[in-house]
């Protein structure tokens, strides 16, 4: 399955929204049926491809190549042109269809042929009258953009936030500037935000990385692994806390420990070779009760109380392959499965031992899509690798905006990534993809329905490559 580029977008009609769409949108083309109006656009839309064709017409359609379109809008003017247009796009295309739809009770004909996304100017103003007229009670929040936030550089429109939050005003200094889509944002700025349901804490967190996640992560705990295997699971926490700045600390038993040192010469001298060249700081914790720690910290997420401090929750966790494969073959498949799906912290299966050069994500059919997306861009912006991102959907709305959000942030960053999308199976295609070995780091939401539990399970402990995976 090949990565392409997002972004591409047809328009359908020649009504005055289609036009001022057209002169918005980057990577936009527009098919129209009338020759007088085919021969005026193409006069005044320069960079912009300008099409003439029967826009119903499945041959037509079909030239147009709408296999790497992203989105399709129709707006001829007339909802029955509109329902057989959407119809037969839908049918030789997996692109979003967004149709305008002039007559309130046409809408229903829309959604009875799976047309999701519609637009009826009328509703819309009825609904805006009757929220002015009888206006919800609403919460209203302040968001200062710090230098750490990673919506600087975007768009107002551009910003994830609930359906029942609105960017009201943005102050730049003295000036307040009404936030208009194309308002893109810098630091400093302070973004007022009215909401009816979404708390602000929430809204603070996305408006400042997309997701929860985006959060700078200070402690990446190393959990126990066989003496052979702690240089190399040092050497991938290293490469790992280096670009989310954390601290790292390695859990292990006392008598595992002390084999270590045993067995392994000069065992701290090279662990602390490894983590000073990276400028990471590192910790050993040793434990008389290794499981009823990992258990207080992991699953209870409590504190550790120290002799000289308490110790609070890591942040990320990192594994070795071995000992993930141990916990499945004594515990059974549903031991595993039972302590991810209670597990509050990301965690890393560590194999590549080594800086990822190629990231591949998962976006899945979720609340927040963009959380492993999220965590991907932390690496990338790190490490420069090159960034690979599976759509579980085009069709889902929340799936593509994160899509498009991802890629904005790419854009912003200068980082490398290319997109696919799944066609028919999301799980077994992704499965395909992971045990291609082409990739350094897989990430995926562990609480995604887009994957089932089993295939979650082998990538977990069959993948060719490191694997992260996000709560």
């Amino acid at each position: 399955m090949g990565f392409e580029e997002m972004g591409r977008i047809l328009i359908i009609g020649s009504t005055e929204e289609c036009i001022e769409l057209a002169k918005r949108w980057e990577n936009a083309e527009i098919l129209v049926s009338d020759p007088a109006q085919y021969v005026i656009l193409k006069k005044e839309f320069e960079g912009i491809k300008v099409h003439f064709g029967d826009w119903s017409n499945v041959e037509v359609l079909s030239k147009l190549d709408l296999s790497n379109v992203d989105t399709v809008f129709i707006s001829t003017g007339n909802d029955n042109s509109n329902l057989k247009c959407a119809q037969t796009v839908k049918g030789i295309s997996f692109a979003k269809i967004i149709v305008m739809v002039y007559e309130m009770h046409n809408i229903k004909k829309f959604e009875d042929v799976g047309i999701e996304h519609v637009i009826c100017p009328k509703k819309v103003a009825i609904e805006t009258v009757d929220e002015m007229v009888q206006p919800e009670p609403h919460k209203i929040t302040q968001v200062l953009i710090t230098e750490h936030s990673l919506s600087i550089g975007l768009e107002v429109g551009e910003i994830l936030l609930p359906s029942d939050c609105k960017i009201t005003s943005l102050e730049r200094g003295d000036i307040t500037i009404v936030p208009r889509r194309e308002i893109v944002v810098q630091k400093g700025d302070m973004l007022t935000i009215i909401s009816s349901t979404t708390n602000p804490e929430t809204i603070r967190k996305l408006i400042h990385g997309g997701h929860e996640l985006f959060s700078p992560v200070n402690r990446l705990f190393v959990l126990p692994m066989e003496p052979e295997d702690i240089l190399k699971a040092v050497r991938e926490a290293t490469c790992v806390a280096s670009g989310i700045n954390a601290d790292i600390l390695l859990l292990m038993a006392n008598e595992d420990f002390k084999t270590a040192e045993t067995n392994i010469s000069g065992l701290s001298n090279k662990i602390d070779k490894i983590v000073k060249s990276a400028r990471v700081r590192f910790s050993i914790l040793l434990s008389e009760n290794l499981y009823k720690t990992l258990k207080n910290m992991l699953i209870d997420h409590e504190e550790l109380e120290l002799k000289d401090k308490p110790l609070a929750p890591p942040d990320c966790v990192l594994v070795s392959e071995e000992r993930l494969n141990l916990i499945d073959t004594i515990r059974g498949k549903s031991k595993i499965l039972g302590i991810l799906d209670n597990m509050r912290t990301p965690l890393i299966v560590a194999r590549k031992f080594n800086k990822y050069k190629k990231i591949l994500v998962f976006l899945g059919k979720d609340v927040h899509p963009e959380k492993g997306g999220c965590f991907a861009i932390r690496l990338c912006y790190a490490f420069s690798p090159k960034l690979y991102v599976f759509l579980s959907d085009r069709d889902d709305k929340k799936v593509l905006d994160a899509g498009r959000y991802i890629k904005k942030l790419c854009v912003t960053y200068g980082l490398e990534c290319e997109f696919a999308s799944a066609r028919e199976n999301p799980s077994n295609e992704f499965a395909d993809l992971v045990s291609s070995n082409e990739f350094d780091l897989v990430i995926f939401d562990w609480g995604t329905k887009s994957i089932n539990s089993e295939i979650k399970r082998q990538i977990l402990l069959d993948a060719p490559c490191s694997i992260l995976t996000v709560p």
